[in-house]
């Protein structure tokens, strides 16, 4: 592609516009891994009790944002509005200024909204009745599904955490 034919702003423009396709179709990706375990929980007896699945449900759980896409997203943003601005018949008006107070708003809410929805991820609420009688409502991630009926076991670390998996019988 020929760039001479463009104006400064329609190069700053079609670049943005790339980055931010980018960036949202490597942040909306799904990821599959396998169930993490905080590093505190490493060598510490768990207490495993059988029970049977009574109900499943999907839920979404909601990670923490950093910041991070908020800041980057500023960033990218007042840089790009800075040199859209700096096009502008207003230049000698604080175009350039402008257009980077504006585009550091707009990429910031963009960025938070990219950090936020990839934080986000598929998980499960799991009912199960524990052998005593009990029920317990877990929510944990989805890498492992499960069917109402389905014989499990719930690990319950000394933190109070509690996790459901199939029986490693």
């Amino acid at each position: 592609m020929r760039w001479s034919g463009f104006t400064k702003v329609e190069r700053t423009a079609v670049a943005t516009v790339l980055a931010a396709g980018l960036i949202t179709a490597t942040a909306c990706a799904p990821v599959t891994v396998p169930p993490a375990y905080p590093a505190y929980q490493t060598g510490q007896a768990m207490s495993v009790e059988p029970g049977v699945v009574q109900a499943v449900r999907t839920v979404k759980i909601q990670g923490q944002p950093t910041g991070a896409g908020a800041a980057v997203g500023s960033t990218v943003g007042a840089i790009a509005g800075a040199a859209a601005g700096s096009n502008s018949s207003c230049y000698y008006n604080g175009g350039s200024w402008w257009g980077a107070l504006a585009g550091a708003i707009i990429g910031g809410l963009a960025g938070n909204a990219m950090e936020t929805a990839a934080a986000q991820q598929n998980g499960l609420e799991v009912q199960v009745r524990l052998d005593d009688g009990r029920v317990l409502s877990i929510v944990q991630g989805g890498e492992e599904q499960f069917r109402p009926g389905d014989d499990v076991d719930v690990l319950t670390a000394p933190d109070g955490s509690s996790r459901v998996q199939h029986p490693r019988r």
